[in-house]
């Protein structure tokens, strides 16, 4: 699975919680309660800006979800 994502030249690096909520299937405020509890990590872009998500801290769920559609 990490060779397809490693290939994919089309993927952004960073994604703002609304593309990460779409992508993961969860709604924003879910996404938000994870950057809080740090199971996501992310950045802000300043003090109130918004946060930047990088693809590596999506790609576990991705991969999770790939292997459970396998079993």
């Amino acid at each position: 699975m990490k060779k397809f994502y490693d290939q994919d030249e089309n993927r952004k690096r960073f994604y703002t919680v609304k593309e990460a909520a779409r992508i993961l299937g969860l709604s924003t405020n879910t996404v938000y309660k994870y950057l809080e509890e740090g199971s996501l990590k992310g950045r802000r872009l300043d003090d109130h800006g918004r946060f930047k998500i990088p693809f590596s801290q999506l790609a576990p769920y991705l991969a999770s979800e790939d292997s459970i559609r396998a079993t």
